[in-house]
């Protein structure tokens, strides 16, 4: 990994937390959508990236969540299960051969359709496993409410985020 792409990760990473803990944190659309972008940290790291990063990583991130969120890793074991459901969903998603390992996963690498159903499908996974350890089978409708309307507005949120960060990156190119 260059400079360049150590600098790139770490300052997207650094801006994905601030914006979480400081703007997006607040922000709940109707009590039940929720906006996670820290998720979307883990998605974009380099394929080749040893799995065992990807989950201390996730698990890092996900701690830090807790801290902010007052929880008591409830973040860093739904970044963990992320962390472990990346790599297939990555592999059903991607033809064999179609993209080498050493790119970025990014918009102009994957493409639109790829990259809304690979962050869509993650955002779900992480989401389904944050309320629902949250609230337990309870509140089953309800924590099912949350978990669609926050993995639309978390997906949403990632996807723009990409999209900048997409354009930044070819410019920079």
């Amino acid at each position: 990994m260059s400079l360049n792409s150590l600098l790139r990760l770490v300052f997207t990473f650094l801006f994905l937390i601030a914006l979480q803990v400081l703007l997006v944190r607040t922000f709940v659309l109707f009590h039940v959508g929720f906006c996670f972008v820290y998720v979307g940290a883990i998605f974009f790291l380099p394929q080749k990236t040893n799995r065992m990063i990807y989950i201390v990583i996730a698990f890092s991130l996900g701690i830090l969540m807790d801290m902010f969120y007052d929880s008591i890793g409830i973040h860093a074991a739904a970044m963990t299960w992320v962390a472990f459901l990346r790599q297939p969903i990555y592999d059903l998603l991607t033809p064999k051969g179609s993209v080498s390992e050493n790119s970025w996963i990014s918009i102009s690498n994957m493409g639109w359709r790829w990259m809304i159903l690979y962050v869509s499908i993650l955002c779900f996974a992480h989401h389904i496993f944050l309320f629902y350890i949250d609230a337990g089978f309870n509140n089953f409708f309800f924590s099912l409410l949350k978990i669609i309307f926050s993995t639309f507005l978390s997906s949403l949120a990632i996807l723009w985020i990409a999209k900048i960060s997409d354009q930044k990156g070819s410019e920079n190119a």
